[in-house]
């Protein structure tokens, strides 16, 4: 049977509830706190609201709150639906093969919701409707987001990554030092390391880095990432900056770094990566399918 599987996080001040340095905001900044407590306030309830909106639709649950257990498996079936900022809606992601999402932004006002196209208390949120489009088998409207992936000298990875990789130094304030290829283009280069990103994440890091935001397809209909250096250190006019790869080029970084580390969006996922190793990026066969509001898009990448 198909399920909704709702996921959610415990709010700031939730997450440090009893820590000194809580109360301690208080005095040192009650403007800060008084916005935590806002942001606290905002993202229960729109997490009661929802729940009690799915409860009356007597379609099974299940609740995960992010953090306390293990996501639970997905099976293609399934709605997930996440409530908070990208930050959720990035974690469940990692735990979604072919199961279909659907971002709530539980704080509109402070949080960041890229992903995240509803707001719960807009009239274009009709919970009915989009759960009978699901599961009377209509088509809701849903976007596939293209993911990329790695392998470490050969061995393949089985995240699902939605926005990007950062390759760098296990200590980041220290100089990263890999060798880049791109087919038959060959960069050895220090840098503060490098970033690769889907067209999906290209208006986060990689727009921060000096990138500009990309769509997910070429000219030729070829699926595309993109990876830029970071404060890249040298002299040689002929070095490598950054570059859009498509489907059909291969590439790989070569770690020269003793202690080498990959985030994978941002620090929700990390993996080291040791002097030689050697790391190829290319397309997830999973892209991810998120429901969209109609009356809105994606700003930029999809």
């Amino acid at each position: 049977m198909s399920r909704v599987i709702v996921v959610y996080k415990k709010s700031t001040l939730e997450y440090y509830k009893g820590k000194s340095f809580i109360e301690n905001l208080k005095k040192k900044n009650s403007a800060l706190y008084a916005q935590f407590q806002q942001m606290h306030d905002d993202h229960y309830k729109s997490v009661e609201l929802f729940l009690n909106k799915i409860e009356k639709t007597k379609v099974p649950c299940f609740i995960h709150e992010r953090g306390r257990n293990k996501m639970p498996a997905t099976k293609k079936n399934d709605l997930i639906v996440t409530i908070g900022g990208d930050g959720t809606f990035i974690y469940a992601s990692h735990y979604v093969k072919d199961a279909l999402m659907l971002g709530i932004n539980s704080a509109p006002d402070y949080s960041i919701g890229y992903y995240c196209n509803y707001n719960i208390y807009q009239d274009s949120f009709d919970l009915n409707k989009i759960l009978n489009d699901y599961f009377h088998n209509k088509q809701p409207v849903f976007k596939p987001i293209h993911r990329i992936t790695y392998s470490i000298n050969g061995k393949e990875s089985n995240n699902y990554i939605l926005n990007d990789i950062l390759i760098t130094d296990k200590n980041p304030a220290t100089t990263s030092r890999y060798i880049i290829q791109i087919d038959e283009n060959v960069y050895s280069q220090k840098s503060s390391g490098i970033w690769v990103s889907s067209a999906s994440g290209s208006g986060a890091a990689y727009k921060s880095a000096g990138g500009k935001p990309f769509i997910q397809y070429n000219k030729e209909k070829l699926r595309q990432f993109a990876v830029i250096a970071r404060e890249v250190y040298s002299h040689k006019k002929e070095n490598f900056t950054k570059a859009i790869v498509h489907e059909k080029q291969r590439l790989e970084i070569i770690s020269a770094m003793i202690d080498g580390m990959i985030y994978i969006d941002g620090g929700q996922k990390s993996t080291p990566m040791q002097i030689g190793d050697k790391l190829n990026i290319y397309f997830s066969d999973n892209p991810l399918n998120v429901i969209l509001d109609k009356s809105k898009k994606l700003k930029s990448g999809v």
